[in-house]
């Protein structure tokens, strides 16, 4: 909705006659006249108030961007994207009953009858010439009858690589190289980067990989010692009956352990290698952190402000006093926040909270409406190297005194955390999950649910095959975490 009546602009000269055609007595160009907001040009660029029609926020609009975004005054304004989609839910509500136009009734039938009327089956992949024309054309143009996007991706991928390395080849795991001394070598591609950065020398041959070889180990043993001080154990044995811990910090009963991508797969690790460690650190008083190869390829200052906390050596510490909460609604500043300051893979919500000191976003917890009065606490996150004192309960106290709730649910990742935080808050533990699994592709960590079966069939993969067996058949391996702890706020 349009709050503005009126609006000052400045008369440009191949204006003159339209604002005329419209009534108005201009003199000449360059002239400031009060123009009625509804006689604007449609491209014009004035600033005018404008009432979402969906939230109800006032907001400053550029009438031109007003324009787009009602299609010309034809829909309803909406401020932000989270009011777009809920009016582009009402609208299909309206007209369909359902909330997402492929859940109508009327839809999937007009699609089943299409199909039926030209292909005699109710879904096109049902059709045995559709399947086989797929097959035929992909084997034409590029010589394999199971040719994918995915496929083009890693033909794709293997090309750059080969080039860019000089290599013989590449398989998704290894790059076979070729050295001065005429030796043909195979090698992941971490291992590649580790010992580029030590400057050793590189080949498998001359230099033979090392079972406990782990350049990245070294420098998160380099980065601790560099700010604690106390004793630090390294390849400790003696707490797990033999089982080695990489770095262990008696004082703090504190550990971590680093996961490379390729030695702690399903191929050489069993399912519940990492779950079983953790807990058996925990039957000893001991916190077990798992820094995972691409965590910390990726989001090293991420990882490094994590240890910094558990070491209570966070350089920027703020006292929730001093910050306002603020609910956030623009996705694209919270997508930017997660993916700067948070470890894991960011989720999309329908409830953000800010924590703001100074005007600038420092802290982040976001919700997931279940049903009408159950909620999801999906993420939680300082900025890195921040440490907000009693920031996490200030956001959570907003939310239960704005939303009506019965039940709040959280999920905790075991490789980062025992869940302190939620205790403190006054969630209750419920129960713990079991190892989760991701696929490792191109040397990173995959959620599973990315991956369906229907989507791999589509892809031209046999019908009959489990989606582990398609897995395999592209070399792609598993690997499985610690489990999760869920806990519940009533």
């Amino acid at each position: 909705m349009i709050l503005s009546k009126y609006v000052d602009v400045k008369i440009s000269n191949n204006q003159i006659k339209y604002f005329k055609e419209k009534g108005y007595n201009i003199k000449g160009g360059n002239e400031i006249v009060s123009i009625k907001v509804i006689d604007l040009l449609n491209g014009s660029g004035v600033k005018i108030k404008a009432k979402c029609d969906i939230c109800g926020k006032e907001t400053e609009i550029n009438f031109n961007r007003y324009i787009i975004n009602t299609k010309k005054l034809s829909t309803y304004y909406a401020c932000s994207r989270k009011c777009a989609d809920q009016k582009s839910k009402d609208t299909i509500l309206n007209k369909y009953g359902v909330e997402n136009i492929s859940n109508s009734k009327i839809i999937k039938d007009k699609k089943i009858e299409t199909c039926l009327k030209n292909f005699g089956v109710e879904y096109p992949q049902q059709s045995n010439k559709i399947f086989q024309k797929s097959k035929d054309t992909k084997l034409e143009k590029y010589g394999d009858k199971n040719y994918s996007n995915y496929k083009k991706a890693t033909i794709t991928k293997r090309k750059e690589l080969i080039k860019k390395y000089n290599a013989i080849d590449y398989d998704g795991q290894f790059l076979t190289l070729n050295c001065k001394k005429n030796h043909i070598y195979k090698i992941t591609l971490d291992l590649y980067f580790n010992r580029i950065k030590i400057k050793t020398d590189i080949c498998t041959i001359c230099n033979p990989y090392k079972s406990n070889e782990s350049p990245n180990e070294v420098k998160i043993y380099e980065f601790i010692k560099n700010i604690y001080s106390n004793e630090i154990k390294l390849k400790d044995r003696s707490i797990l009956s033999g089982k080695e811990l990489d770095i262990y910090l008696p004082e703090l009963k504190l550990a971590f352990e680093y996961n490379g991508l390729y030695w702690h797969n399903e191929l050489y690790k069993e399912n519940n290698y990492h779950l079983n460690k953790t807990e058996q650190c925990e039957a000893q008083g001991i916190q077990l952190i798992h820094i995972w190869e691409d965590d910390w390829r990726y989001k090293e200052d991420i990882v490094k402000s994590i240890i910094l906390n558990f070491l209570n050596k966070i350089p920027h510490i703020v006292f929730s006093t001093k910050t306002i909460v603020k609910e956030i609604y623009e996705n694209d500043l919270v997508k930017d926040f997660l993916n700067k300051n948070y470890i894991n893979e960011s989720i999309e919500s329908d409830i953000k909270l800010g924590l703001y000191y100074n005007n600038e976003l420092v802290s982040l917890m976001t919700f997931k409406k279940i049903n009408e009065y159950d909620y999801e606490l999906l993420q939680f996150c300082n900025k890195i190297n921040f440490y907000i004192n009693e920031g996490d309960s200030k956001l959570f106290k907003y939310f239960i005194n704005n939303y009506k709730y019965n039940n709040i649910i959280t999920y905790v990742d075991r490789s980062y955390s025992q869940g302190d935080l939620y205790k403190k808050l006054g969630f209750k533990f419920i129960n713990k999950t079991k190892s989760e699994y991701y696929y490792i592709i191109e040397g990173l960590r995959y959620n599973k649910n990315n991956f369906k079966k229907e989507i791999l069939v589509k892809e031209g993969y046999n019908i009959n095959k489990t989606e582990r067996e398609i897995m395999l058949e592209r070399k792609i391996y598993r690997i499985y975490n610690s489990g999760n702890l869920k806990f519940i706020y009533k």
